[in-house]
């Protein structure tokens, strides 16, 4: 039963992500945003990912909101806390991030664009069809 619980124990350290954000001098304007650069670095299963995240505070959302929203899903997550903690330092939404990551002798790039921002009305959900 012990060796169980060190195990569970090694694992869990194993599954809890270390999550290291730095912000940048680097300022530029993607579309209409004035953005800001930040540098982030994930280790997880001995895997490191590495990510370029522009930012902005020019679009007109509540932030703590979105970040709540955001986090949700993983809120029950092993180290959740000290991420959530960690990606405070973001200010604003992130409106492109490109990021890369090495398994197995394979690097996967990936990148998420903001492309458009419309205020519409929310559906009220009991007239929605």
């Amino acid at each position: 039963m012990q060796q169980a619980k060190g195990l569970m124990k090694g694992i869990s350290a194993m599954m809890t992500p270390e999550l290291e954000i730095e912000e940048t001098e680097q300022r530029r304007k993607i579309k209409e945003w004035n953005c800001g650069k930040y540098l982030l670095k994930m280790k997880i299963l001995g895997q490191t990912y590495l990510s370029e995240i522009w930012a902005t505070e020019d679009i007109p959302i509540d932030y703590d909101l979105y970040r709540a929203l955001s986090s949700a899903m993983v809120a029950n997550q092993p180290g959740f806390q000290e991420m959530f903690e960690e990606m405070k330092k973001i200010k604003g939404i992130a409106v492109l991030t490109t990021s890369s990551a090495s398994a197995m002798g394979a690097t996967v790039k990936t990148k998420e664009e903001i492309v458009e921002v419309r205020q519409e009305p929310a559906l009220n959900s009991s007239c929605a069809s």
